[in-house]
């Protein structure tokens, strides 16, 4: 193993950083490491893989692509902007993971959001920026980002 291999990079671009912004010091907070998550991050989710050409004959189904991510909230859990910010998160992660990454436009992947109930305060937030469609009975589609959603 090479001498290269073990160069920690981070550490000097940080202290790089605060060089750079030493000017504002006391107005600035670096926290140079940051856990996203309590536990080492676990995505519990569920993925349903389609093959090409196929359509779905469901409600629900009739809007897949290739790779279809679930974050499913039990009943009483909250489902807000955490929420839609996490399951957007959980599409890049996975996206980020598999082959052919290199067109970020061509994502192949929707997410759904399952609840029990319709999430008012998450909807009226989203159609601020966002198209919001309602499909069917308590199925809400929401286009405009890089990865189609739905909130069945």
């Amino acid at each position: 193993m090479e001498i290269e291999d073990n160069i920690q990079w981070h550490p000097a671009f940080c202290s790089a950083m605060e060089l750079e912004l030493r000017e504002n010091k006391k107005d600035l907070q670096y926290i140079r490491e940051y856990n996203l998550s309590k536990m080492p991050l676990k995505i519990d989710f569920l993925i349903i893989k389609k093959k090409p050409k196929v359509i779905i004959q469901n409600e629900i189904g009739d809007f897949f692509l290739g790779n279809n991510i679930f974050e499913y909230k039990s009943p009483g859990d909250d489902v807000n902007a955490g929420t839609f910010y996490k399951v957007l998160s959980y599409a890049c992660l996975y996206k980020a993971e598999t082959e052919g990454t290199e067109n970020i436009f061509d994502a192949d992947t929707t997410l759904s959001i399952v609840r029990e109930e319709k999430p008012r305060k998450l909807l009226k937030q989203l159609e601020e920026k966002y198209t919001i469609n309602k499909k069917g009975d308590g199925i809400y589609r929401i286009s405009g980002m890089i990865f189609p959603m739905q909130i069945p």
